[in-house]
């Protein structure tokens, strides 16, 4: 299973129409290709992909990442229910433990940068770091 960061966008793919039967975007969350693509990819029975540069991104100073906090966008939630789906499946979740991780960081460098209000989940971010640097060999912040 590929990793939750490089697939978590539902757009510039081809699917077969089933495959979003049962998969709805949630109408009360931000980054809600985060909490809904992998769900896709999960029914699939085959996944193809092509490593290449085909598509040209454009970054403006007033689009919506530009001017929103990416805590916000890049949420944690989304990647918590993932790895735990993943992992009640009995899949291997290390990988994308190194991507939680990783947002994590991000999360903690935002806050501590912008001075975050939000102390419950300053410290919350703080606490998980310190557990995977704990329990997860290989995860150090």
């Amino acid at each position: 299973m590929a990793s939750v960061s490089v697939f978590s966008v539902p757009w510039g793919k081809l699917y077969r129409r089933q495959l979003w039967d049962d998969v709805t975007f949630p109408v009360d969350q931000a980054a809600k290709d985060d909490f809904t693509t992998w769900r896709v990819y999960l029914g699939a029975e085959r996944l193809a992909f092509m490593n290449t540069g085909l598509y040209m991104y454009r970054q403006r100073p007033d689009s919506l990442s530009a001017r929103q906090n990416s805590t916000k966008i890049f949420t944690l939630a989304a990647v918590e229910k993932w790895i735990a789906t993943l992992a009640l499946l009995g899949l291997d979740v290390a990988p994308e433990i190194e991507a939680y991780r990783l947002r994590l960081l991000s999360h903690r460098s935002k806050m501590e940068l912008h001075d975050a209000q939000d102390v419950v989940t300053y410290k919350t971010v703080c606490h998980t770091l310190k557990m995977l640097d704990k329990y997860c060999p290989g995860a150090k912040s």
